[in-house]
């Protein structure tokens, strides 16, 4: 057809201008509908196209019945068979139409298939197999949305309030620590607790230093001038500095890495005392750098293997509280710094081993993670975002030097932030969706990667992984369990710390102490990892049949559970041989003990008559006498011990009763002289499950430290009954547990297949710690060194 030329040009593109006006007055008038819906001005789509009386409300009466998730402006679709909210996906109804058509086919094909070999039908051509074509499959979605809220309400984890209205929460993975909390307030007895570093560290600060620290993290009223010259005429003298800042970086530096050998010896002492600078450039003249200086001397005197117990604490707790005063000479909140974030980090790790309520006089895990949470998000602030967290500082940072330093202080920071938010079942400070900084490198040993890469590889991959997967509001699955196992067990650690594992296999005393501490904390970790993991479903296994927890569905978790505890036991017995001073004076050992102690506790008092009881008492007596020891030089551990030693208690009169009783079927913790509430409440505080606990001065089972539980034989009694007839020799839980993997189909081949001998016990570093040996009965049990290899 020829162009038509009569119209002009501009006539045919006006109409279609007009044509997209239209469009777009469309697509408006269609919005301002919607807008209209969800105001609730006019009848929602639903109504309208029913042509129904609407009331207006979301979502309105007539469509909470049939469709409230459609409401305001969707409808269902039209024609025959739409009941459902499904219905309005006509790509779904083909697809389920053509699985509907595949599935008969291939029933008729097993039926004709199983004709020509048996007379009798196959078992899934049963109706009961066979889903109903009418609402059954609308039955079983519905089954399993409130089968999965009810996980949720079960692993929300634990309230716990005090008798004065303190409440704290702890995660599904917090059920170690909410224990040590709710011990029993008044522990007077403990050795540790016996010290008088609580209060003589302050009381010999003038009154004005005291008022400043009183006052952390907020600036009080006084003169800021006067008090700095205070705090400065604290320092120590030149040689004892250098003799602490030594201590620091042999003893703590090799785990806490944000303040490094160069920037410690090289550029803040020179600074601070006035000595010749090697780098003029650097500037440690204001108050957090004080109190930076400060709280590395604090953990330097707590760390020195050289000095007392009593000493060290008295000497770290002096320093702690200049620490504190000088960082509330300038605002902590207001342009906090690179140095701001590395005293709060370093004073909560003083704080996490020997920190003090001010109140109290108690340790206090609360302090700890509120100084950790502080420090990371003073990190996320404005000013040091750009060069610290969220991006790689070298787009900003021109000095390389200062660019690997924020990258260890950060990644320090993270590991901090990450294992307390699984150690309290917490919300992390950080989200690795906005992380792209990348792993330092040693500032001491330049073009080469820090040795320290591992943990904080692991910690990203690993540690920060289980936190996002399992301390959600929706609890995981068990497929999500197993695959957070998997990947632990699959993580591969570096050549340097397989080769330095392999070097010191042959004689691990000849390795220097930090070197001894890094190996034992490196083999430890993915156990710990599997022992928080898998803490919930070791339980369920337990309350399902305590008898032989193996036949249920939760048996790997069971397994895995009890394998990593009986290993963190074996390493810690022979650390404590080979460092005792170190080992005693690290808070993180004793936390995972304490956690892998009760695991035995559980078994022998809830399974008194499973195979594994009597092994799984001789690993409760090793806990306790581990702990026992180091209870006389830590807080932590005395706190652990107290409430260990219950629990042993506990699982010796259930054992003794169990021997004695006539057979219970499926009888568990309640059937042997144990109240059923007590081991209810702890096993809902180890697992995390959601309850609120309320205490105040008494154990977590609720028996004050006196009291009897029922009537019966004595305490000592049950224990010589029970020391009678724990059979000696050789333990049989890793041959146990060897069959029944096998049994299960599950396959731990992250275990180590070098065994090597125990190290012999030598001659303490310190006169007060003496020789650690096992309190009786002693065992003959295997001993896995802890320089063999992790994985």
């Amino acid at each position: 057809m020829p162009v038509d030329l009569s119209k002009p040009h501009s006539d045919r593109r006006r109409v279609n201008r007009d044509a997209a006006a239209g469009i777009r007055q469309d697509g408006m008038h269609s919005r301002e509908i919607e807008m209209k819906r969800n105001r609730g001005e006019i009848s929602c789509a639903e109504c309208r196209r029913l042509k129904i009386k609407c009331d207006k409300q979301i979502p309105c009466q007539s469509c909470q019945a049939r469709c409230a998730s459609l409401c305001p402006n969707g409808s269902l679709a039209t024609g025959q068979g739409t009941r459902f909210v499904i219905a309005a996906t006509e790509h779904l109804h083909r697809r389920i139409a053509r699985m509907g058509d595949r599935i008969r086919q291939l029933e008729d094909a097993l039926a004709v298939l199983q004709a020509s070999h048996s007379t009798e039908p196959h078992p899934l051509l049963g109706e009961s197999s066979i889903i109903a074509d009418s609402g059954g499959l609308d039955e079983q979605l519905q089954e399993s949305d409130d089968e999965g809220a009810g996980e949720v309400l079960k692993s929300l984890g634990t309230l716990s309030v005090s008798d004065h209205g303190l409440s704290r929460f702890f995660g599904s993975t917090g059920g170690s620590d909410l224990l040590l909390v709710c011990c029993t307030e008044d522990s007077t007895g403990s050795p540790s607790q016996k010290t008088e570093s609580d209060s003589s560290g302050r009381s010999l600060l003038p009154p004005q230093l005291q008022r400043f620290s009183y006052s952390f993290p907020f600036t009080p009223m006084g003169p800021v001038k006067e008090t700095t010259l205070l705090i400065r005429n604290c320092l120590p003298a030149w040689e004892q500095a250098l003799s602490m800042a030594e201590s620091y970086l042999e003893n703590a530096a090799w785990i806490f890495r944000s303040v490094t050998r160069h920037q410690l010896i090289n550029e803040m002492l020179p600074a601070i005392y006035g000595k010749q600078l090697a780098y003029p450039s650097e500037d440690y003249s204001g108050p957090h750098d004080l109190a930076l200086l400060f709280s590395i001397f604090a953990l330097g005197s707590v760390l020195d293997v050289n000095l007392p117990t009593a000493a060290a604490e008295s000497e770290g707790e002096h320093y702690n509280q200049l620490a504190l005063a000088a960082l509330c000479l300038q605002p902590v909140f207001e342009k906090p710094s690179l140095v701001t974030v590395q005293t709060l980090h370093i004073t909560s790790i003083y704080n996490a081993m020997l920190g003090s309520d001010i109140s109290s006089g108690k340790t206090s895990m609360e302090s700890t993670w509120s100084l950790v949470a502080l420090a990371a998000h003073l990190a996320l602030s404005v000013q040091t975002l750009t060069v610290l967290i969220d991006r790689d500082p070298a787009r900003w940072e021109t000095d390389p030097k200062i660019v690997q330093r924020r990258r260890m202080v950060f990644w320090d920071l993270f590991i901090a932030d990450s294992w307390h938010a699984l150690s309290n079942g917490r919300p992390p400070a950080f989200n690795r969706a906005y992380i792209d900084c990348k792993f330092p490198r040693d500032e001491d040993i330049p073009n080469t990667l820090e040795p320290g890469v591992f943990i904080f590889r692991f910690a990203f991959e690993c540690t920060a992984e289980i936190v996002a997967r399992t301390l959600t509001a929706t609890s995981p699955r068990y497929t999500t369990i197993r695959e957070l196992d998997r990947k632990i067990r699959d993580f591969n650690p570096p050549p340097q710390i397989l080769e330095m594992i392999r070097a010191s296999g042959d004689d691990p005393r000849s390795l220097p102490l930090s070197a001894s501490m890094s190996v034992f904390m490196f083999s430890n970790i993915p156990d710990v990892m599997l022992l928080s993991l898998h803490r919930n479903f070791f339980v369920q296994a337990l309350i399902e049949d305590p008898e032989d927890p193996i036949k249920g569905q939760y048996a790997p978790s069971f397994l895995a559970t009890v394998r990593a505890s009986k290993k963190i036991l074996q390493r810690v017995e022979a650390q404590l041989q080979l460092q005792p001073v170190m080992t005693c004076r690290f808070w993180t050992i004793w936390t995972f003990t304490f956690s892998a102690a009760v695991v035995f506790a559980f078994i022998a008092t809830r399974g008194p008559l499973s195979p594994l009881a009597n092994d799984a008492m001789k690993e409760l007596d090793r806990g306790c006498s581990l702990i026992k020891e180091a209870a006389k030089h830590n807080r932590r551990a005395a706190k652990a011990f107290d409430i260990l030693d219950r629990m042993r208690d506990k699982a010796k009169k259930a054992l003794m009763v169990a021997r004695n009783a006539p057979p219970h079927p499926r009888a568990d913790g309640a059937a042997w002289g144990v109240k059923q509430e007590e081991l209810d409440d702890e096993f809902t505080v180890y697992a995390g499950r959601t309850k609120v606990f309320r205490s105040g001065g008494v154990s977590p089972s609720g028996i004050p430290p006196q009291a009897p539980m029922v009537p019966g034989p004595t305490h000592d009694e049950h224990a010589a009954h029970a020391q009678v007839h724990l059979p000696p020799g050789q333990s049989m839980i890793g041959e146990w547990l060897a069959g029944q993997e096998q049994y299960v189909g599950y396959d731990p081949h992250y275990v180590t297949s070098i065994e090597l001998p125990p190290p012999t016990p030598h001659q303490p570093q310190h006169h007060q710690y003496g020789g650690y040996s096992p309190e009786q009965p002693q065992y003959t049990l295997e001993v896995v060194p802890p320089h063999n290899n992790i994985w």
